[in-house]
């Protein structure tokens, strides 16, 4: 079924809703605006992908397992500022964990207390507790504890590793013990852009624990790095250079997810490795910059008032006309296929 990009974008937001229903809705939540839900849905689709191929690669025995790593779990529940409603979606984590067949293992990192307690009580909502665990702590600090628990259940597993920081909180140091650790691991990068554009500022004003975090984290020149920044090419100067020089991810795409035209909310970088006869992980980053790099903020907004329900009908016209709001059953998910099968 061929599919415009909204029709696209309107079903994979339906069954985010729809699952969003099932999630305890009580404790703390990760509130951000409508551009996050594309997000979500990146994340969402191509860990579907994955896990479709892991399948193949465990029924042929060459793996054991698909696993995914979250190194900035959060709440396990995302509220979209500005809705009128109050919009529910499930995290990244809980979208992970969603996959019907998935994911065989799931490990969270969340440095807050709080989080970490709303993020258990979520996912087992949607997973037996045996099949996930949460850190709580600085994900550079305890990722080798998410390493252990990783190793002691699975001798060759595939894992896809989901990196989504605010701004520099991640080191590169933290994604080579990953990789270190599992040869066949993907990663999925989200790079903030407002928060890259706040560290520019801090460092320009001369705070100097933000050059220390700057130089902790890349061994670039720091002058460098932020005349990159500058430029809206951060993943040119250090992402890429990170994930595919030094952890040896060949493949690779930069995902635009726009928070208005021509204003950019997000990178999101997605890097596998080549697979023989091509990657369908590529495929699926392929499709998700195709149909997302179309779409912005105001897309997800239509969208979930279409799925939400609540149309304008006009009454009494040409007779000083009043407006009302009709309820609507929520549409039927638009279909799709995985690219790449």
């Amino acid at each position: 079924m061929n599919l415009s990009n909204e029709e696209w974008l309107n079903g994979r937001l339906c069954n985010l809703v729809s699952a969003s229903a099932g999630i305890k809705s009580d404790g703390p939540t990760t509130d951000y605006g409508y551009h996050t839900a594309m997000k979500l849905v990146a994340i969402q689709y191509y860990a579907e992908t994955f896990v479709k191929v892991v399948r193949k690669q465990v029924k042929k025995k060459a793996a054991d397992g698909a696993v995914f790593l979250d190194l900035f779990a959060g709440t396990g529940l995302v509220k979209l500022k500005g809705s009128p409603r109050g919009d529910l979606l499930p995290g990244s984590a809980c979208c992970a964990a969603l996959i019907p067949d998935g994911f065989n293992y799931l490990v969270g990192i969340e440095k807050s207390q709080s989080k970490c307690i709303a993020l258990k009580e979520r996912l087992a909502r949607i997973v037996s507790e045996e099949k996930f665990d949460v850190l709580q702590g600085d994900c550079n600090v305890v990722v080798d504890d998410a390493i252990s628990l990783i190793q002691k259940r699975f001798r060759k597993p595939i894992m896809l590793a989901f990196v989504d920081p605010e701004g520099l909180e991640i080191k590169a140091s933290t994604l080579q013990r990953v990789s270190k650790a599992f040869r066949r691991c993907d990663f999925v990068i989200n790079v903030n852009a407002e928060g890259l554009s706040r560290v520019t500022a801090k460092y320009k004003k001369g705070i100097h624990n933000v050059q220390r975090s700057l130089e902790k984290y890349t061994d670039y020149d720091v002058k460098e790095l932020l005349a990159a920044l500058e430029d809206n090419f951060p993943q040119d100067m250090y992402y890429t250079k990170i994930v595919e020089e030094d952890l040896g991810k060949k493949v690779g795409s930069t995902i635009k997810i726009m928070k208005s035209p021509g204003g950019v909310a997000y990178y999101l970088l997605g890097y596998t490795r080549q697979t023989a006869g091509g990657s369908g992980y590529a495929n699926a980053l392929a499709t998700l910059k195709r149909r997302l790099g179309a779409l912005d903020a105001s897309a997800v907004r239509r969208e979930m008032d279409k799925i939400r329900g609540g149309q304008k009908t006009l009454d009494g016209a040409g007779q000083g006309r009043v407006t009302r709001t009709v309820p609507v059953p929520p549409p039927p998910c638009a279909q799709e296929t995985l690219d790449g099968y």
